[in-house]
């Protein structure tokens, strides 16, 4: 089955198409992906500093929650 994977690319193709699939899963549900906001942070902007994982999961749960903290109704 291995060599049927590897076959023309196919087992890169089913790869890309997992990652891609499980990103838009965690983005559906309010969950970045800190390793995509590392590479496309390198890529884009390589002189400014990166966000640690702590920091970008509070920048993210800040910006979904309008940063104002918890409230009621």
């Amino acid at each position: 089955m291995a060599e049927f994977m590897t076959d023309n690319g196919f087992g890169k193709r089913l790869l890309r198409i997992w990652t891609l699939l499980r990103q838009t899963g965690s983005l559906m549900v309010g969950v970045a992906d800190y390793d995509h906001y590392v590479k496309w942070q390198r890529r884009h902007n390589a002189n400014a500093p990166v966000m640690s994982q702590r920091q970008f999961l509070d920048y993210c749960h800040n910006r979904r929650s309008g940063g104002k903290g918890s409230r009621c109704c």
